[in-house]
């Protein structure tokens, strides 16, 4: 019994300090993005739509130019759908649209952390807000 109390305060130990690694590793990302933003990649329909899976490869990249420019901004609920697709998440409230951009995890169970780009929506379905949510 002490042998199993000890392994799952091991294991429990473990998870723990891998899920603070990450956040570590995910705040020096976001830091370190902040400083290059001159280093901009441009928005690319077709790049912003590849996948496998929930894996996107270049959306984490051509972010900044949907959050820092006027290209999502200035289009209404089925502009926004036609140029970055269906959303990845689908909730009870239609005024907001949610793209999936990373998803990190943990033996391909548990989501140890996922970034969202999150469009909120005016009641004429123009943009009201576009944020990330991590």
């Amino acid at each position: 019994m002490k042998k199993q109390h000890l392994l799952l305060n091991r294991l429990m130990a473990f998870l723990f300090l891998l899920i603070v690694n990450n956040s570590v590793v995910a705040n020096d990302t976001i830091k370190s993005n902040k400083s290059t933003v001159s280093n901009e990649v441009v928005f690319d329909k077709d790049k912003w739509l590849q996948h496998k899976g929930d894996y996107y490869p270049y959306r984490d990249e051509i972010l900044d130019s949907i959050l820092h420019t006027q290209l999502v901004r200035s289009l209404n609920k089925r502009e926004i759908i036609k140029l970055l697709g269906e959303p990845s998440y689908y909730r009870e409230d239609r005024d907001f649209l949610y793209y999936l951009i990373k998803k990190k995890t943990f033996l391909d169970i548990w989501t140890l952390h996922t970034k969202t780009l999150v469009i909120k929506l005016k009641d004429d379905k123009t943009v009201q807000w576009i944020k990330i949510h991590e």
